[in-house]
């Protein structure tokens, strides 16, 4: 069973005890990938997960100039995992491996600004007139909020928002205006990342009507102030 909490996009929360405590009166194996929490924001070990995947390339490098994937397994799946890893011939460069454990150095001096600017930025963009909702477990009004609370040691600055309004040509003033955070879709380095996507095109299983274009916003390390100033020219560039 593969699980992502929280999800990427609209950022649900997954209740990973009661999963995997299902999943193991079944025996079946649960992989998680923890990306967005990293080993220091959710301890997937000690939840008995079975395999916990990281994308590298994101918090743990930190400074958007690394490609790497991480597989991380207990006792059980270890041998299958090697085998795999054989099997694939899958090696990542020691240049990689050099800059993964460069990031890990300052993993949590990094984690703990994305977190603050995260939250900071998070209320301000809520109490906007332009926007309907946010998605951000670290919101005590956000609807996986208290498993967050419950489970998780930190919250990362990575979440998204629905627009009241879905014109094409406001949207694309929007992001024409931003000048400090740039377009892309990755997160987790320094620098403050922004894209758009239609939930409700993503969605397979539940439905929901989100009534609105979605921006995901990966906060940096930029400081808050700056980031503010520039997304409010955004905002502002959206009106008629």
């Amino acid at each position: 069973v593969f699980l992502e909490s929280p999800g990427s996009l609209t950022f649900e929360m997954q209740d990973i005890p009661a999963i995997v405590s299902a999943c193991k009166k079944r025996d079946l194996f649960t992989v998680l990938d923890n990306t967005w929490a990293t080993p220091l924001g959710f301890r997937a070990f000690d939840f008995d997960v079975d395999v916990s995947v990281h994308a590298a390339t994101k918090f743990i490098g930190g400074h958007s100039d690394l490609l790497l994937g991480l597989i991380n397994c207990n006792e059980k799946t270890y041998p299958r995992i090697k085998q795999m890893w054989r099997d694939t011939g899958v090696t990542p460069s020691p240049d990689d491996c050099f800059l993964a454990l460069r990031g890990l150095r300052t993993l949590s001096t990094r984690l703990s600004l994305h977190e603050k600017n995260g939250l900071m930025l998070a209320e301000w963009i809520k109490a906007r007139p332009e926007v309907s909702e946010v998605f951000y477990p670290a919101l005590p009004d956000d609807p996986g909020h208290l498993i967050w609370k419950r489970d998780y040691q930190l919250a990362t600055g990575v979440f998204s928002f629905v627009l009241r309004e879905t014109r094409k040509e406001q949207i694309a003033r929007f992001f024409n205006a931003l000048t400090l955070i740039k377009m892309g879709w990755s997160w987790g380095g320094f620098t403050s990342l922004i894209t758009f996507f239609e939930p409700e095109n993503l969605r397979s299983v539940s439905r929901r009507d989100f009534n609105g274009t979605a921006i995901r916003l990966a906060v940096g390390l930029e400081h808050p102030v700056d980031l503010i100033a520039d997304l409010t020219r955004a905002f502002e560039a959206m009106s008629p």
